[in-house]
């Protein structure tokens, strides 16, 4: 008796769990059970271009879950699936959302017209001429534009365009 409940139980939770990760509900772009089922992911840092704020070899905790219902926050640590490569993930900072129109003169951020202050952007690794100047770009909705801190040293929007929403993996929550 005791057998046949814990067998249909057990059936009972991983017919769950296998809708749960189909079903998707953090609505992440990987496909790693824990992040589907659990709502974190652990990745490492692999190059400079987060510098100062991550540095390479950092183990990062990455909630899934965190956008399940809203935007990502400007200036959140994300993750996400590189457009250019599916399979490769990235690690950036949020700079603009939907609607947002963005340049860089001299070197500062301007956000709507506002500039902004970037306290986690050090002044030696913003010193090169892309990392100067931006003409005025206008994000597209549905779309992210990413920065790495390490701006000199940083792969990202500037070179290869916008994240779509769909891309994104999680927030970055926890450094060790």
């Amino acid at each position: 008796m005791i057998t046949k409940r814990l067998l249909f139980v057990t059936s009972l939770v991983i017919t769950a769990l296998i809708a749960v990760y189909f079903v998707n509900p953090s609505n992440t772009a990987t496909t790693d059970p824990r992040a589907r089922l659990l709502g974190f992911s652990f990745f490492t840092t692999v190059s400079k271009s987060m510098m100062t704020t991550l540095k390479p070899g950092n183990k990062l905790f990455s909630y899934t879950f965190a956008y399940a219902n809203k935007l990502p926050e400007y200036g959140d640590i994300i993750v996400f699936t590189y457009p250019p490569e599916p399979d490769t993930k990235y690690i950036k900072r949020v700079i603009g959302r939907g609607g947002d129109s963005l340049f860089i003169k001299e070197g500062v951020l301007y956000r709507n017209g506002d500039a902004v202050s970037e306290t986690y952007v050090k002044d030696s690794n913003n010193e090169h001429f892309n990392s100067q100047a931006l003409d005025e770009v206008k994000v597209p909705e549905g779309m992210l534009y990413v920065l790495g801190d390490n701006r000199d040293s940083s792969n990202d929007s500037r070179y290869w365009g916008f994240v779509p929403i769909e891309n994104l993996v999680g927030k970055v929550v926890q450094v060790f």
